[in-house]
């Protein structure tokens, strides 16, 4: 079977549901649209929404630490490139909300902290990002995951695992699981689109959360480490030829590059830069 893109999502906001999509245009160095466009900001996290910048991904509400898991009993639906945001609670309460306004972002942190309840630091908020997406590197790209590794994963396992517990952007199909691991500094094709691999994606603790039954029930990051030695899935590609990318374009290359100095010096700035992100990522899980 020939490698494809199959599945293709954003997250308009860090923590919340998945907005399904079959076609979307990157741009050279940029993310994907509208992804992680808005953040969950903890009430002590001293986040500027009138001068909004990248911040750790300890400062937001997600899925990573225990009491968070709520989130995933919310229902969002997206309009408008995901700046519209349709929340609806467990109790049914609805909340139709413009995340590019004051009070649009106002009208969605109340239903999020009712959901919540109260808590140490204070009401959460709904905040707008700066030039860089709400992603856990400061760095604009994407994430992307091949269906055929967790399929082995779930095998090793003897469990389902849904992909979306990883919260990819874009899902590859037809490949040998783990061959995505071959390809670190080197180039993928997908359709017209050329994706740069820069790292492996060191996972977390929100991968322990089931997407669509909110519970903690999987001990993902002891799991992948007993049966593989490491805690990635997936890898972090940066877009190195802009265009179309639509669900079934041929996904070619996957091949690690030579070690020209250009490759060099790319691996060396990816690292310089989010090193120390990644590090306390892994290390606060």
């Amino acid at each position: 079977m020939p490698a494809t893109l199959a599945r293709i999502y954003r997250y308009p906001v860090k923590g919340l549901a998945a907005e399904a999509l079959t076609s979307v245009t990157v741009e050279t160095g940029g993310g994907l649209p509208g992804d992680r466009a808005f953040g969950i900001v903890r009430g002590r996290a001293g986040y500027d929404d009138t001068h909004p910048k990248w911040m750790r991904k300890n400062a937001f509400v997600m899925l990573m630490r225990d009491g968070d898991e709520s989130l995933a009993r919310l229902r969002c639906a997206y309009e408008s490139d995901g700046r519209l945001l349709v929340v609806t609670a467990p109790d049914a309460t609805s909340c139709r909300a413009d995340l590019g306004t004051t009070a649009g972002r106002a009208a969605a942190s109340q239903v999020l902290n009712t959901v919540l309840g109260a808590r140490p630091d204070g009401p959460v908020r709904v905040v707008p990002a700066g030039a860089l997406s709400l992603t856990d590197i400061p760095e604009n790209g994407l994430s992307v995951v091949n269906l055929a590794s967790v399929a082995d994963f779930a095998a090793r396992i003897g469990r389902p695992v849904d992909p979306m517990r990883f919260r990819a952007n874009a899902y590859l199909d037809g490949l040998p699981a783990w061959s995505e691991r071959e390809w670190i500094g080197g180039t993928v094709e997908v359709g017209e689109v050329v994706l740069t691999i820069d790292a492996h994606i060191h996972r977390c603790n929100a991968t322990q959360v089931d997407p669509t039954t909110a519970t903690r029930d999987l001990d993902t990051i002891r799991l992948l480490q007993t049966h593989y030695g490491h805690v990635d899935m997936g890898v972090y590609a940066s877009v190195a030829r802009g265009g179309r990318l639509v669900i079934g374009a041929p996904v070619g290359g996957g091949r690690a590059a030579p070690g020209t100095l250009e490759t060099s010096l790319r691996r060396v700035r990816f690292y310089a830069k989010n090193a120390w992100v990644l590090a306390r990522s892994w290390l606060g899980r």
